[in-house]
């Protein structure tokens, strides 16, 4: 993978790959290597996806590596025709794609604050709680369980992600519901409010 970039960085130097921005006055990047996914970036230009192709061809050659073409995609920007997309597609051999998937569970690429990329880590909250008997434990057990459980859950992705308003009003509101024993056939009353459960003791809440 060391051999790889300093071929990628090569190309960088010599004006043959023409790396992209985040943002105007933000550092330009061409690639990103994880364990066992690569992800290169590049302007739309025929030129970078031929030396591209080189790259990849060079690389394989010398390593005794192939590509796998199948799990390979292409993502372009909305503003790119579709016979370009298609051209350039051509070059370097693998299919276009409008999504890139998630790395890990995360959507890798937003194009909006869409609550539907977060529905699943609300429904595996969900999923969760649906395997526990709040019944069977003191309302300082569930407060444990919540803590120790349901919070971990999207406490890696919140990291590194917006989340939308409605997914975290909906992991606050299942997250009471469970402590107070709410469910869709049972209501009860929720003795305390969810903003003093969360407050930290010694600001006069519960510590949850």
């Amino acid at each position: 993978m060391d051999f790889l970039g300093q071929l990628i960085e090569e190309k960088c130097h010599e004006n043959l790959w023409q790396p992209v921005k985040a943002s105007q006055n933000g550092p330009t990047f061409s690639h990103l290597l994880f364990a066992d996914d690569l992800v290169f970036f590049a302007r739309v230009d025929y030129i970078n996806y031929s030396v591209i192709r080189d790259v990849l061809d060079d690389f394989c050659s010398i390593s005794r590596q192939t590509v796998s073409e199948a799990k390979s995609r292409v993502c372009f920007s909305p503003n790119v025709d579709r016979d370009t997309r298609e051209s350039l597609c051509d070059i370097l051999g693998f299919a276009s794609t409008p999504n890139l998937g998630k790395y890990p569970r995360i959507p890798i690429k937003q194009l909006d604050s869409s609550s539907q990329d977060f529905n699943s880590i609300f429904d595996r909250v969900k999923n969760k709680l649906a395997g526990w008997k709040a019944n069977m434990l003191s309302l300082a057990g569930q407060s444990m369980l919540i803590q120790a459980s349901l919070a971990t859950i999207p406490a890696y992705v919140i990291q590194c992600t917006y989340f939308p308003g409605r997914i975290l009003e909906g992991i606050d509101r299942v997250n009471h519901n469970f402590l107070w024993g709410t469910s869709d056939s049972v209501k009860k009353i929720h003795w305390v409010g969810w903003q003093k459960v969360t407050k930290p003791k010694d600001e006069g809440g519960l510590g949850l």
